[in-house]
């Protein structure tokens, strides 16, 4: 593989959102917050409300992409089809874009923090250079949240990019920002298939298992207690909980109760356990580093968007300040040099 696109892929998965504990101990609190539909969150309260109206069905994607007629290579697969049409659409535009080589259009589509990464691979060369190989830009995977409404507040997406020499993926959070679905890079499984087809059906825990933090040698490290060896693994786990936790309680609910109703086994003795360690890093003054706060920050807006964007990036940021006992304006200056191609040391960031 050659630097520059060794750099391209860096830069594709660049906003990797690691699952750092071997037992996943964060998974069932942080991912269930995410992802809940508005419904459930609602059985929360004590009193119990009226059965929820049926979801809305899938849209037709077939008169979507006849409407908008993009590349040939753009392969958009029924069963990946979301019930909003405008998240369709805007995933349409984004594979349209890539399979183009059109940066402009990319960079309309991405998050403000992306968009400067976009910049300096244009610049380089890296762009032309690693989209002019696309010979197929597949949807494998599609979610919206609440998934039971509309419209839809964000999602998730994982494209299959065919070329010459095989296929490989690369994973976005979608997030509707006022009417506009805007995408920022998720992590995503590495290594290649010989066709994008082949990467369809895997669940979405198999198309995220980025994480070498998953792998045998470091789950033994992490021992019995199930958390991890690493300082700064445990300290973005302490501090993704802790900030996820503050969301909740800001949209009014109950993390804990929406885990147990979604069927995740929250083990709230290792929830302490993290909890206390954290807090103990934190007194001796250890900072997150560059890619792992932007992980973490990342999962947070998931978190306030799954929550109906109740709350702002800036009480992101606040509640992180909180609980790292660190200057919001400095972590938010960080987390955007971080995302506008700064470097992002830190396992995993290959």
């Amino acid at each position: 593989m050659t630097r520059r696109n060794t750099r391209r892929r860096r830069w594709l998965q660049e906003s990797a959102i690691r699952a750092i504990l071997s037992g996943v101990v964060t998974v069932g609190l942080v991912s269930t917050l995410v992802v809940m539909p508005t419904a459930v969150m609602a059985g929360c309260k004590k009193k119990k409300p009226p059965p929820p109206p049926p979801p809305p069905d899938p849209i037709q994607i077939d008169p979507v992409l006849q409407s908008m007629r993009p590349d040939a290579r753009v392969q958009y697969p029924q069963t990946r089809a979301p019930i909003d049409e405008n998240l369709a659409k805007a995933i349409i535009g984004l594979c349209d874009g890539f399979a183009k080589g059109d940066s402009d259009k990319v960079k309309a589509l991405l998050a403000q923090a992306a968009q400067a990464d976009l910049d300096s691979l244009v610049s380089s060369g890296d762009w032309e250079e690693s989209t002019k190989r696309i010979e197929a830009v597949r949807v494998i995977y599609s979610s919206e949240m609440p998934g039971d409404s509309l419209p839809s507040s964000g999602g998730q997406i994982v494209l299959a990019f065919q070329e010459p020499d095989g296929s490989y993926i690369v994973g976005f959070n979608a997030l509707n920002n006022n009417g506009t679905w805007v995408f920022d890079g998720m992590g995503t499984t590495p290594g290649k298939k010989a066709r994008a087809t082949e990467w369809d059906g895997l669940t979405i825990d198999d198309l995220t298992r980025a994480n070498a933090l998953n792998a045998p040698a470091e789950a033994s490290a992490a021992g019995a207690s199930g958390l991890p060896a690493d300082e700064t693994q445990l300290l973005w786990a302490y501090a993704t909980v802790s900030i996820v936790e503050k969301i909740a309680a800001a949209a009014g609910v109950d993390p804990t109760a929406m885990a147990q109703m979604a069927g995740q086994q929250v083990d709230p003795a290792q929830i302490a356990a993290i909890k206390t360690a954290g807090a103990a890093i934190v007194e001796k003054g250890t900072k997150l580093p560059p890619d792992l706060l932007v992980q973490m920050i990342d999962v947070c807006k998931l978190a306030s968007a799954a929550n109906g964007n109740k709350v702002t990036e800036d009480q992101i940021f606040g509640f992180a300040a909180e609980v790292l006992k660190d200057d919001a304006a400095r972590l938010k200056d960080e987390y955007q040099k971080a995302k506008s191609g700064g470097p992002a040391a830190g396992p995993g960031g290959g």
